[in-house]
This record gives structure tokens, C-alpha cells and sequence, in this order.
């Protein structure tokens, strides 16, 4: 089961890396990544660069709490795993659409940093536990 929290971890890492990258690059564009971060109605701040990375790792120890139950489970983990991170990833895209108070282009690279999150956890899951 290490291996699976391991791989999580690296995964997390790894997206909150590239999220870091692409918020840093979407501000040198004019990109300003802000909005009502604590809840509708309250004041619209900037997002904080460490919540890039933060937010790609958290998920990431639940995906591998998720997949771990999974496996022992039903021999069909691989694939329950796949559906249940395609049906999440889908629905989290929620967030950013309707994240108050935050332009289009900050509700487009927050979705697609939950795009490289959703893609980076579970390879990271599959990489550590086919060694």
C-alpha cells in the first residue's frame, strides 16, 4: 500500500509543479488569477502560489486511499479506478466555472490545471504499483 501513496504523492508533486508553471506563465501573459476564494460574497484576492501546489497533492492522498480500497476489493481496481477519476475530475471542474468573482481566463487555467492534476495523480498511482 506504500507504493500507492508514494506514487500519489509523486504524481501531486509533479502537477503542482506544472500548475505552478502555468499559473507563472498565464501571469507573465495578464493573466490575473484571483477571486472570491473564501466563498461567494466575500472579497476577490489573489491566488496564492503555494495552492497551486498544495491543492495538486492533497487530492492525491485520497485518490490513493480510493485506489487502495479499490484493490482490495475487486480484482477490476485498474479500471473502477479510471471511471470513479474521470467522473471526479469531470464534476471538479465545478470549482473553477464557478469560482466567484474570477475572469474567464483564471476559470480556463484553473480547469486545466485540475485537467493535469486528474492526469498526473492516478499515472503517478499506476507508475509506483506496476514496479
Amino acid at each position: 500500500m506504500i507504493p500507492i501513496f508514494k506514487g500519489a504523492l509523486l504524481g501531486g508533486f509533479i502537477a503542482g509543479i506544472l500548475n505552478l508553471i502555468l499559473a507563472l506563465g498565464a501571469q507573465a501573459a495578464g493573466a490575473a488569477l484571483e477571486g472570491a476564494l473564501a466563498g461567494p460574497g466575500t472579497p476577490i484576492v489573489g491566488i496564492p502560489a503555494p495552492m497551486f501546489v498544495v491543492a495538486s497533492v492533497i487530492p492525491g492522498l485520497g485518490a490513493a486511499a480510493l485506489y487502495a480500497g479499490l484493490r482490495r476489493l475487486t480484482e477490476k481496481a485498474d479500471s473502477a479506478f479510471v471511471a470513479i477519476a474521470l467522473v471526479f475530475g469531470l464534476l471538479s471542474m465545478g470549482g473553477p466555472a464557478m469560482l466567484e468573482g474570477a475572469s474567464l481566463s483564471t476559470k480556463v487555467i484553473l480547469g486545466l490545471m485540475h485537467v493535469v492534476a486528474g492526469v498526473a495523480i492516478p499515472l503517478g498511482i499506476f507508475r509506483a504499483t506496476r514496479r
